[in-house]
């Protein structure tokens, strides 16, 4: 998935992947592998493509789930429940982020 990341912002927006690299660099994370049931099981929630991401989002217990995707995962309510997590653009995450710096 992050190569899926690094591929989708090569090509849509290429002056964004030294930031990426930054982050990655900067942030601690762990990479979590979910199960093929874990990931059959989200496709109650949303399409088969994504069911590696949301069900990595789930097992990490991650805080946001950051996403361009207005079709599959953007303004699903149920998904978010399943996921357990607010799914946001990337600009409401960075904006969350800087609201979080300042207080």
């Amino acid at each position: 998935m992050l190569e899926e990341t690094r591929r989708n912002l090569a090509e849509s927006a290429p002056k964004s992947l030294p930031f990426l690299e930054f982050v990655l660099e900067s942030v601690p994370y762990d990479i979590v592998r979910p199960s093929k049931r874990q990931v059959l099981e989200t496709g109650e929630y949303t399409a088969f493509k994504d069911g590696p991401i949301v069900a990595a989002a789930k097992m990490a217990k991650v805080e946001l789930l950051v996403t361009l995707d207005r079709k599959h995962l953007l303004g699903r309510p149920d998904l978010a429940r399943y996921v357990g997590v607010d799914i946001v653009t990337p600009k409401e995450a960075v904006g969350r982020l800087r609201r979080a710096v300042e207080k």
